[in-house]
């Protein structure tokens, strides 16, 4: 019996199917090819931002070339700048042969001028005059609302901490209104400055604070400035001040009932990890003496989550010893440091230690919890896309929006990521933007349209079908 031959249609049927599935082998290949490049884009952003040993050879070794090193370095450089970190910037500079043309760049020139509102805000003084200087900062440009704004949180930091010399120099150079001084705000921290300098033994500078803050008897029995001192009496045990203590208890009349409070030993047990974080053995003792915490204390369920966090920091810090006395303390065993919460809370700690202090720290936290590239990277994705996103609730204003674009562009700037990474989240800042503006009918300003364009690549058209009402003024304050 002669074999049967397919017919036509079913031949052209089969060909059509056997190209198919070369196709859809081929497109599989590219995706798989495709995310591995992403991906190793990405991790090239933490071999440069890490500063890791032979970052050059390893990156061409990965096919990258010369200039998407230099453009994470230049990334990582614009994320030290940002935050103030000047030395870290200056060996980025000279590690990457970074031009003079680069760093008068108009991205650099604005990473400056944000690193110099940063540095102000944080009474970093000398810093921000370094960068004022080094980036030739006009007066012009200092002179903008967001730099005031700066201004006065930072004249408010340096009362917080009762360093009230700082305080009259913001004052003075940016001629704050007598208005604004009057603020809670600048009351709460005139409060807390009061608190700072009886725990440091500034006296002088106590006395100066309640009598320029009219900080009556009144003001010092309410229950805000109980709590803050409160956790002034337990920082000056921390610190093994026991004088400062006593003066703290009598200026605010803290009783014994008051110290065997919930809430007093709550503020007892992060005094005593902080101690432990710090390595301060003597400061440590004093506060189990002092409160007569148990080993019951030290096992809550607050008190764990509250050492791995500590854990997480001392290794950030590279207080190795502080992080030792924290695992040996809270018997935390390899299994805390696996969980979920563990791994959280170190994969925050990672970025905040890259993004804040700089890549010698951030080693010690990769390798106490074995972190790899792929975590990091997924981590840092889902972040970013969460926060942007606003998942857990919509954005009540524009300048929340505003910040969160700020929060993503700063840690991809940390982690080295290419500039277009953030472009793929567009459409989400474009339609939270909308809504904020519909519930608070606010303005877009300067700023936002220049993050949008500059960090997050929109296009005149794409701003236009999205925005809604807002689209109008983006028409006139886009370039």
């Amino acid at each position: 019996m002669s074999e049967k031959k397919p017919m036509p249609d079913q031949m052209h049927s089969e060909a059509a199917m056997e190209a198919g599935r070369k196709a859809a082998d081929e497109a599989s290949k590219e995706t798989k090819e495709y995310k591995e490049r992403v991906f190793n884009r990405k991790r090239l952003g933490l071999m440069v931002a890490e500063r890791r040993k032979d970052v050059q050879e390893a990156a061409k070794r990965l096919g990258f070339s010369e200039e998407q090193i230099k453009e994470s370095a230049i990334s990582t450089y614009k994320s030290a700048i940002r935050n103030g970190r000047l030395d870290f910037a200056n060996d980025m500079h000279h590690e990457f042969s970074l031009t003079r043309e680069t760093l008068q760049s108009p991205e650099v020139r604005q990473a400056a001028l944000e690193g110099y509102i940063v540095s102000l805000r944080y009474r970093d003084i000398e810093d921000a005059d370094r960068i004022r200087e080094d980036f030739s900062l006009t007066k012009e440009t200092l002179q903008s609302p967001e730099v005031h704004q700066a201004a006065l949180e930072g004249y408010i930091d340096a009362l917080r901490h009762g360093i009230i010399d700082d305080a009259d120099r913001i004052h003075e150079d940016f001629s704050l209104a007598n208005e604004v001084l009057q603020s809670s705000d600048v009351h709460q921290a005139a409060l807390e400055g009061y608190i700072d300098d009886l725990l440091y033994g500034r006296i002088n500078d106590a006395v100066r604070m309640r009598e320029d803050f009219s900080l009556t008897n009144e003001v010092l029995q309410s229950p805000e400035a109980r709590q803050a001192a409160l956790e002034g009496y337990v920082a000056a045990f921390r610190d093994g001040r026991t004088q400062s203590a006593n003066q703290i208890r009598t200026a605010f009349s803290l009783t014994s009932e008051t110290l065997q409070s919930p809430e007093a030993r709550q503020v007892a047990l992060e005094g005593y990890v902080a101690a432990s974080r710090l390595e301060l053995v003597h400061g440590a003792n004093l506060i189990l003496d002092i409160f007569s915490l148990t080993g019951e204390d030290l096992q809550s369920p607050e008190a764990r989550q509250a050492a791995l966090e500590g854990y997480v920091d001392a290794l950030g810090m590279r207080l190795i010893h502080g992080a030792s006395r924290i695992l040996h303390e809270f018997s935390l065993t390899g299994e805390d440091l696996q969980s979920p919460e563990a791994r959280q809370a170190a994969l925050e700690g990672y970025v905040a230690a890259l993004r804040d202090v700089g890549s010698q720290n951030v080693s010690q936290i990769r390798g106490g919890f074995s972190l790899t590239d792929e975590e990091i990277v997924l981590f840092v994705d889902k972040r970013i896309a969460e926060r942007l996103s606003f998942q857990e609730a919509p954005p009540e204003s524009v300048g929340q929006v505003k910040d969160a674009m700020k929060e993503a562009r700063n840690i991809r700037d940390a982690l080295g990521y290419p500039k277009e990474y953030l472009n793929q989240f567009a459409g989400a800042v474009l339609e939270n933007l909308a809504l904020a503006a519909q519930r608070e009918g606010e303005n877009l300003d300067e700023a936002t349209v220049y993050l949008l364009q500059e960090e997050f690549g929109v296009t005149k058209s794409a701003a236009k079908a999205q925005l809604g009402k807002l689209a109008g003024e983006w028409e006139a304050l886009a370039k």
